[in-house]
């Protein structure tokens, strides 16, 4: 991954649990209230629940849209990358593997396509 992905994976990865302990440090203090303070607070809070309850929202679509990124960029690119090796593998050492993706699985891509032509130069030297 590259630094500038580095970093916006740190700094989410930092807010979603820095909103995550302010949720469970409320819900414990809120805990701690006796039964008839936990219905005041109810009370004076319930009109507001749209705004405390919309960060929850951008954090789920958050964490939707991350997940999203994640798997088109790494995971689906990399399951491709596996079936083609398969295939190099078993079918014919003359395919080569094409990837879309990162920058690294297309590295990787390039370096599994100069082993097997290597691979394959090996076994034409050997016949």
């Amino acid at each position: 991954m590259s630094l500038r992905v580095r970093l916006i994976l740190l700094w989410a990865l930092s807010s979603l649990l820095v909103i995550f302990l302010l949720f469970i440090t409320g819900f414990l203090i809120f805990r701690r209230f006796s039964p008839t303070d936990q219905e005041i607070l109810i009370e004076v809070l319930f009109p507001f629940r749209f705004y405390l309850l919309l960060p929850l929202v951008f954090l789920f679509l958050a964490l939707i849209w991350g997940a999203k990124w994640f798997l088109e960029k790494y995971w689906f690119p990399l399951e491709r990358m596996l079936e083609e090796l398969e295939l190099v593998r078993t079918v014919n050492l003359s395919l080569r593997i094409q990837t879309q993706g990162s920058t690294q699985l297309k590295a990787l891509a390039a370096k599994l396509n100069q082993m097997a032509s290597n691979t394959e130069l090996t076994q034409q030297e050997i016949k």
